[in-house]
């Protein structure tokens, strides 16, 4: 069946270090899933789950056809999601025109195993305004009481996310909002949105599973596979001159304004307190 915007994107689980038999748990738990989700988690696509540098034309157009090309650990921190909380709803919105990009996200979400959700890419004639319109649609439709909202600093995403805070401030949702420093607010050439003060800046998917994880939304064994394997790939991880596959810092990410905020989580497990070291070399190269 084709997929067209707003239809549920049906997908296994995701590659890399899952092992392939465990699909048939994601199955399983899926059929628990309630009308109503507990907890909605809204995702951005470009520069959030797929390599994108869209602030830079020959970037954007090197990664524009790519299908596989992604960030380290997300398809698998959100198939962990899934699992722990089974009636969690993912949704996929993004800025990017439904035709060509759209059809490109389809085919990145699911060679990447993302989990099922909806995907809304900008319709023809519609505005950059069509994120904030959707993620309140979405908001509305599930009437969810915990909302998870990630993004990056490339374009809108920390401005729309903290406005849709605002305005269910009276609702009794508690937000979660994580926006990948990819960008730097201080460059000439590729310069990025500021993080706002109640969002999480993050560059790795440990960061936000550590935040879950301490509002019991993800759960321990869940961080400790994590921890154990994604921070795993993260430090032998090998950049190519291509700058594509399966990585945590393509060449072109900027982020030495990200801020480490888990120091009294470095003990939680042995290769942590080598992932912070790791992330702040990284980070400081782009001074």
């Amino acid at each position: 069946m084709a997929l067209i915007p707003g239809h549920a994107i049906k997908a296994p689980l995701g590659k890399g270090p899952f092992v392939k038999s465990f699909t048939l748990v994601l199955s399983f738990f899926a059929l628990l899933t309630s009308a109503h989700a507990k907890t909605l988690l809204i995702s951005d696509v470009d520069d959030t789950l797929k390599l994108s540098n869209v602030l830079s034309p020959a970037g954007a157009a090197k990664y524009a056809l790519d299908t596989e090309s992604r960030f380290t650990g997300m398809s698998e921190l959100f198939n962990f999601l899934r699992v722990d909380q089974p009636d969690m709803e993912f949704a996929y919105v993004s800025a990017a025109p439904a035709y060509p990009l759209g059809i490109i996200h389809r085919a990145f979400l699911a060679n990447a195993y993302f989990p099922s959700g909806e995907y809304f890419p900008r319709e023809w004639g519609s505005t950059e305004a069509h994120k904030l319109a959707k993620v309140r649609e979405l908001i509305n439709r599930h009437q969810p009481t915990q909302v998870i909202l990630v993004g990056d600093n490339g374009n809108a995403d920390a401005e729309i996310y903290a406005q849709i805070a605002k305005e269910y401030s009276g609702w009794g949702l508690q937000f979660f909002q994580f926006i990948r420093v990819a960008y730097s607010t201080e460059s000439t050439k590729e310069k990025g949105k500021p993080i706002l003060p109640e969002q999480v800046g993050y560059v790795t998917p440990l960061e936000i599973a550590i935040t879950l994880n301490k509002a019991q939304i993800l759960k321990d064994g869940s961080l400790n596979w994590i921890l154990d394997n994604i921070t795993s790939e993260i430090l032998n991880e090998k950049v190519d001159e291509s700058g594509r596959g399966i990585l945590t810092f393509p060449p072109y990410i900027n982020c030495h304004q990200y801020q480490w905020r888990w120091d009294e989580y470095l003990n939680l497990h042995p290769a942590l307190s080598d992932l912070n070291t790791f992330i702040n070399g990284r980070c400081y190269l782009n001074l």
